[in-house]
């Protein structure tokens, strides 16, 4: 898959989940908040193409 591709499969597919876990955020524990940074995380994974191995914090 081409580096454009899975950026559209990551916008729609991720981020709407993403969006939708931010409005449920409200009086949310610190496990959901946990859960969301890891998909965050994997969705940068996902648009830059680079191994699960690399810390996120170089990504964004």
């Amino acid at each position: 898959m081409d580096e454009a591709t899975c950026k559209l499969a990551v916008q729609a597919l991720i981020f709407s989940r993403i969006y939708y876990g931010n409005a449920l955020l409200l009086g949310g524990t610190e496990h959901d908040l946990t859960l969301l940074k890891r998909l965050q995380n994997t969705a940068a994974r996902l648009i830059l193409l680079v191994e699960r191995e690399l810390p996120c914090t170089t990504l964004l």
